[in-house]
């Protein structure tokens, strides 16, 4: 019995005692587990930084609380950069593309000057007036007239334009580059034809941009008093004309004609002209010349000597005055027979003509003047001449305007 509770104590005490003993060696076996699951850890990471190395990337694993804090920062990198592409694709479109930068600047067309380009190029024989007449603001008549750089401008005859190949801003443009000091011949005006809108504004158009580059120019409007049957109809029709076109001049086409055969259609004409406060002057083919005009236009001749006054051609206008006193200023348009134009077109060769040309520049003197034939004479009825198409002419026609046409040529008359 004794014996036996003697093996019970013993038994009891080593149960007590082997927890202790078994402890450690499963701390051990815990921490050796750790080291080794670490041991593998470090060795797969390391494997596998060795081979993002070699692929040319580098993956770097974290923790989870890493994780979510580097993911947080990779949300707002992504959105820091969205922003900046953002603002870039802002900057970009305000910035001009590279064909915008290379392309050329283009002027500025001001209001006034797009109104009378998009007159001129219209057709419509409907235009207001009330959008014309206000072009013609820096048109008003001038007191003095100087006949020293006359160019021949022909446009219409009967509301009919007469240069096809032209545009009327060609034709302004043209003779304002010559600087004209008196343009003849722009409109010319029969009975029974009102001006029509398209006429008006042709007219306006040329004498702004002609005035823009010599405001001293002046210009006139021609008639044909043949065709009047009744002073009341010629007194009529000018006084209408010239509440839309402002000229410096009326010419009074074939005025010899018309004084002797209806002298009562050329005194209403004359003083009308006379109560606008307008110079008149006459195209005078033969016959005789009526006191009163302020200036006559011959033909210049085969010689040119329409513009010498000792000649035949001209010798009537020697004891002529002018109203002012003065002698009667000659203006010869080209022409080689005793019309002017006769002959100039059809009847020379390009040459011949720019000989006539300068004949008729050296002629001129103080007194007379040569009608320098940019748009003029009449090529066929429907037809003007057009310098511009006829070689080396317009070129010509500038030459002799710089050395032939300075000083006291042509001469000047007070209205």
């Amino acid at each position: 019995m004794r014996l036996f509770l003697s093996l019970l104590v013993c038994t009891c005490c080593i149960s007590l005692c082997l927890p202790a003993w078994g402890a450690p060696a499963e701390r051990n076996n815990a921490s050796l587990r750790k080291t080794t699951i670490s041991s593998v850890k470090k060795k797969g990471s390391a494997a596998a930084t060795a081979a993002s190395k070699s692929s040319g990337k580098v993956t770097i694993k974290s923790a989870p609380a890493k994780a979510k804090k580097s993911q947080k920062a990779t949300t707002s990198t992504k959105a820091s950069s969205a922003r900046q592409r953002t603002k870039t694709t802002a900057k970009a479109s305000t910035k001009p593309s590279k064909s915008t930068r290379s392309a050329k600047p283009t002027r500025a067309v001001p209001a006034e000057a797009a109104s009378l380009a998009a007159l001129n190029d219209t057709d419509d024989d409907d235009i207001p007036l009330a959008e014309i007449i206000p072009l013609a603001s820096n048109a008003g008549q001038l007191s003095r007239v100087s006949f020293g750089k006359t160019v021949q401008a022909i446009q219409y005859a009967n509301n009919q334009w007469l240069l096809p190949e032209k545009t009327r801003a060609e034709v302004a443009e043209i003779v304002a580059g010559l600087t004209p000091q008196f343009v003849t011949g722009s409109i010319r005006l029969e009975p029974g034809q009102p001006v029509a809108s398209v006429t008006i504004s042709a007219w306006h158009n040329l004498r702004n941009v002609v005035r823009k580059a010599n405001p001293a120019a002046g210009f006139d409007v021609v008639v044909d008093l043949r065709r009047y049957s009744t002073p009341e109809a010629v007194t009529q029709h000018l006084r209408e004309s010239a509440g839309k076109l402002t000229a410096e001049a009326w010419t009074f086409d074939a005025v010899s004609t018309v004084f002797e055969a209806k002298p009562a259609i050329f005194r209403a004409a004359l003083e009308e002209a006379r109560r606008q406060g307008r110079l008149v002057g006459g195209i005078v083919y033969g016959g005789s010349i009526p006191q009163g005009l302020d200036y006559v236009m011959l033909s210049t001749g085969a010689r040119a000597e329409g513009l010498n006054r000792g000649t035949p051609a001209a010798s009537r206008v020697v004891t002529m005055r002018a109203p002012g006193g003065g002698p009667l200023p000659i203006i010869a348009l080209s022409g080689t027979g005793t019309a002017p134009g006769e002959g100039f077109v059809m009847g020379k060769t390009p040459a011949e003509r720019r000989q006539l040309v300068l004949l008729a520049a050296r002629a001129q003197k103080k007194d007379s003047a040569f009608a320098y034939p940019v748009f003029g004479p009449l090529a066929m009825s429907n037809r003007a001449y057009d310098a511009s198409r006829d070689e080396f002419m317009l070129d010509t026609i500038r030459r002799c305007l710089r050395m032939y046409n300075g000083g006291n040529v042509g001469g000047t008359i007070t209205r």
